[in-house]
């Protein structure tokens, strides 16, 4: 019975108790991604890689999990910390990275034309520096 209790209050659960719920909470959110948990002396990190779905949902579920205790006076980490890292998978970056460069390609093509963008990068060019200073 007490052992119950101790693993199902959130506070105790271990890294890898959390990384399993969050999966669990992805996966009914209709999210793809890869949790991987990794535990430390005094620290554990749970990195969670995105594959398909809302990352900024993905993002608020799973830093959820994440306990993180700081000194205030020196800002230095103590107790034992649960820090979350949650990103797109590299393979799907990889590929989002071509599919919006061609959008930015295109969009700067048709600004290229356009008088008020043409002014508005004008007016950001900086001036000229002044080589005929005097030090006084």
């Amino acid at each position: 019975m007490m052992a119950d209790l101790v693993t199902d209050n959130a506070l105790f659960a271990s890294t890898v108790e959390h990384a399993a719920q969050i999966r669990v909470a992805l996966r009914n959110a209709g999210i793809t991604a890869s949790v991987q948990s990794n535990t430390y002396e005094t620290s554990s990190t749970i990195v969670v890689r995105v594959k398909a779905g809302n990352f900024a949902q993905a993002r608020r579920i799973a830093c959820e999990h994440e306990v993180v205790s700081r000194n205030e006076a020196t800002g230095e980490f103590f107790g034992e910390n649960r820090f979350v890292d949650v990103d797109w998978d590299p393979e799907v970056l990889a590929g989002r990275v071509e599919e919006l460069s061609g959008m930015v390609g295109e969009a700067l093509a048709r600004l290229s034309g356009d008088e008020v963008w043409q002014k508005y990068i004008e007016a950001q060019k900086p001036e000229p520096p002044d080589d005929n200073f005097k030090v006084i």
